[in-house]
């Protein structure tokens, strides 16, 4: 399996990832970018450190996500949803190999965007439900305003979902200490974990 990591500059958090999978696996042929990298630029100090602190090496100048490279990978990993959603603007043909990491180790049903689609379904058939009393409203506020209470319970749903979308992202660790460093490391190395050992 082909797998592209996916962030912003290829700095830190994708070329951590493929550094984590290729020094726990040999079943996979890994690739970074980032989608606003600047050419060949080093590793960044953080991601050095916390590499080499691990013992893992990686050689590695930075490059820009390419059509070329979408079209090489089965997978495309990102390391957030923006990143999801950027690809899926700049490559629109291949949107169905895009996931964010976290996203990609969970079950379909258990994706907090499988969720979310479905619970704006769900609105839409309570809102459709909704009648207006004989008399109609005073206002169109007024009208926004029954509508908005008759959904309430579907709207909370659909907010609390949308808070899990940021629990599937990878936050960026650049310009911050090596204890967020670690911290981002460590979480990446146990979600490359899942990946493995859902893929056997």
């Amino acid at each position: 399996m082909n797998i592209l990591f996916v962030c912003t500059g290829n700095t830190c958090r994708s070329p951590m990832a493929e550094a984590v999978l290729k020094n726990k696996s040999n079943e996979f042929k890994v690739k970074s970018a980032g989608i606003h990298a600047s050419p060949n630029a080093p590793l960044s100090e953080g991601t050095k450190k916390v590499l080499e602190n691990e013992s893992i090496k990686l050689d590695h100048k930075s490059q820009q996500v390419t059509s070329d490279l979408i079209t090489w990978a089965d997978v495309v990993l990102t390391m957030t949803h923006s990143h999801k959603d950027l690809l899926t603007k700049l490559f629109p043909n291949d949107q169905t190999k895009y996931f964010t990491l976290k996203e990609y180790n969970k079950a379909k049903e258990n994706r907090a965007l499988s969720r979310y689609k479905i619970a704006l379904d769900e609105l839409k058939r309570k809102e459709a439900k909704f009648v207006e009393p004989e008399k109609g409203f005073a206002t169109e506020l007024q009208r926004e305003l029954a509508i908005t209470d008759f959904v309430k319970k579907e709207l909370e749903k659909i907010q609390e979902i949308q808070q899990d979308l940021f629990t599937e992202d990878i936050q960026d660790p650049f310009g911050q200490d090596h204890a967020v460093y670690q911290v981002t490391y460590e979480e990446l190395k146990n979600e490359i974990n899942k990946l493995i050992n859902n893929k056997q």
